[in-house]
């Protein structure tokens, strides 16, 4: 898939280990789940350290994941394993979060939070562990910044989910890796007169995380069509990054 030249090399190890579990659990696609072990198995990562802080070890993960995994049929071939769609979405969701936050290279808690983005095996995963993707995406902000790497992921981010819609699309505005007890004010302006047509402050919550619909506080109209910014800052964290949303017809 494009955009693998930019997995860092433990994130490529990372993949060689998620191939070798699919063939010793004899499943003939490489999933979300043997992706989950192989960042277990990297143990010097950002994300193997995430999993251990959260109470995994490589031998209760692995036996999680063949409880819910069945070996395929008798004439498993090792040669022609490959990815599976589920764990391709995984791997584009790391690139895309990487290139939101404007890093260039993908290494493994990337890979991590890619998996965590939607409903997969891995995350069927870690819900029997009684894990959620919240958890795992504050406890990699928490392991960046004990190590002191400098990462766009300890930065205080607003971001909106979808990027485009139509007028009665219910955009949300997320905000994360704020400190917590941060008061933070929002603007968003409309592409058509470049006016503020929202203004909001929020104490932010025990994740470092606030969130809110803009379609309810917005009564969009269809003259605004067009790219709308967000602009936050925070009385603590200071000015964020600018998102944008599309609306369109």
């Amino acid at each position: 898939m494009a955009g693998t030249e930019r997995f860092t090399q433990r994130s490529r190890s990372v993949i060689s280990l998620a191939h070798q579990a699919a063939e010793r659990l004899r499943n003939q696609y490489i999933n979300t789940e043997h992706l989950l072990l192989g960042l277990m198995n990297e143990e010097d990562s950002v994300a193997g350290r995430v999993l251990r802080k959260l109470g995994f070890s490589s031998e209760n993960l692995e036996a999680v994941i063949q409880g819910l995994a069945r070996a395929d049929k008798e004439d498993f071939d090792p040669n022609t394993v490959e990815l599976s769609a589920e764990l391709q979405t995984a791997l584009a969701n790391s690139l895309e979060e990487a290139r939101r936050l404007g890093d260039h290279y993908i290494d493994t808690e990337y890979l991590l939070l890619g998996l965590v983005k939607f409903e997969n095996r891995a995350t069927d995963v870690l819900k029997s562990s009684g894990v959620t993707p919240d958890q795992i995406r504050g406890q990699v902000r928490q392991v960046l910044i004990e190590s002191g790497t400098p990462s766009p992921l300890t930065q205080p981010q607003i971001s909106i989910s979808p990027d485009s819609g139509s007028v009665g699309t219910n955009f949300w505005v997320r905000g994360n890796n704020f400190q917590v007890g941060d008061e933070v004010v929002i603007w968003i302006v409309s592409p058509s007169k470049n006016e503020v047509r929202l203004t909001k402050a929020f104490t932010v919550d025990d994740n470092g995380i606030f969130q809110f619909p803009v379609l309810s506080e917005i009564g969009f109209e269809p003259s605004e069509i067009g790219k709308w910014k967000i602009y936050g800052k925070g009385r603590l964290s200071g000015k964020t990054n600018v998102t944008e949303f599309e609306l369109n017809s």
